[in-house]
């Protein structure tokens, strides 16, 4: 057992299994690269409830609507009928939302499971790092439905390839299409928005550039919110594909559009190379060094630690196993001062 062992298990992992200090000391640094090797693991489902595709939950959540809605017109019919009658309705109402609650605690259940058991604790620890970075909240009951595909379907498989890659999951999820009200977004100018008389939703061209690539810092305008925002238009969720997302030209707005002083063309293609260039963006390189620098190293990690993964972020076109591989071999993660507090379900999944 040695002290590089125990941070590699604690600073890096989720808290030391029984026997898992004395695997890493044998040589720390190799230990944790070796969990590195593809996708991170993903939770098990249980034997009575299979995980689904966001398509298939967007399906789900398209039945539970209508349900709602046929509901409204039975209640208006049976206003007379007694109050048993009433009850057996408002719990038929109630079983789509229970569905959503038994899915959102079983995806909830499994991914503890996981951080309880996993051998391979540096990349759970990863897939912590990226779901919170790419927030969502479930308190949002539509978005409770999506939670768990989100981490399975838009972090868990990309936590070793690009960071574009992993940007253009999460964008494209369901679940940030609602939590972020972008499903909703039309452009004011195209056929939908003349025709419906609604308009753009900030939030995801917003978000995209404050926290999850540019940072608050970055350069960018509220002008510039905006624009990414049209960019953004036509972006929702749709059940004929696996991933749950479709684009929907009559909703984009129309024309080119200028964003941070360079013009993208219109449709699909320009909001896909805005997102490519704000993945790439040198702000960006900086924003993700420094968010990981923090996470692994200190709440005030070394100048040079976050220059460093700047410069591999930029020299490597977003290259996250390049980053890991510099942060385990940064003399500042290894100091044995603790800096670092546990969240708490890292603290919780430690104590188990």
């Amino acid at each position: 057992m040695s002290l590089e062992g125990a941070i590699a298990a604690n600073r890096f992992g989720l808290g030391a299994r029984p026997g898992e200090i004395d695997r890493a000391s044998r040589n720390p640094k190799a230990w944790l690269l070796g969990q590195l090797d593809g996708p991170a693991p993903e939770p098990a489902a249980p034997p009575s409830h299979p995980f689904q595709k966001a398509g298939e939950l967007v399906v789900f959540e398209d039945a539970f609507k209508v349900q709602k809605f046929l509901h409204k017109g039975d209640k208006k019919k049976r206003k007379g009928e007694p109050r048993e009658e009433k009850a057996l309705d408002k719990s038929g109402k109630m079983a789509g939302g229970n569905a959503r609650r038994k899915i959102y605690l079983a995806e909830m259940g499994a991914r503890f499971e996981l951080g309880f058991a996993t051998d391979r604790p540096f990349a759970e620890r990863i897939v912590r790092f990226w779901s919170n970075h790419f927030t969502i909240s479930a308190k949002r009951r539509k978005v409770a439905l999506f939670a768990g595909d989100y981490e399975r379907e838009a972090i868990r498989p990309h936590i070793n390839g690009s960071f574009e890659d992993m940007l253009f999951a999460v964008c494209m999820h369901p679940a940030m299409q609602i939590y972020l009200d972008n499903w909703r977004s039309i452009g004011p100018d195209s056929p939908s928005g003349e025709k419906r008389g609604r308009g753009l939703n900030e939030n995801l061209g917003r978000e995209l550039m404050e926290l999850y690539t540019l940072g608050v810092d970055g350069g960018y305008t509220q002008a510039d919110v905006i624009a990414m925002a049209k960019l953004l238009t036509g972006w929702s969720v749709y059940a004929g594909r696996p991933n749950g997302f479709g684009f929907y030209p009559e909703r984009h707005e129309p024309g080119s559009i200028t964003l941070r002083g360079k013009t993208y063309p219109p449709g699909w293609e320009g909001g896909a190379a805005a997102v490519r260039d704000l993945a790439h963006d040198p702000a960006t390189a900086r924003h993700i060094a420094r968010k990981l620098a923090v996470h692994f190293i200190a709440d005030d990690p070394p100048k040079e630690s976050v220059e460093r993964l700047a410069k591999i972020f930029s020299d490597t076109g977003g290259k996250l196993s390049a980053l890991y591989e510099a942060i385990v071999n940064d003399p500042a993660a290894w100091a044995p001062k603790q800096t670092k507090m546990r969240t708490p379900v890292e603290f919780v999944t430690a104590a188990m």
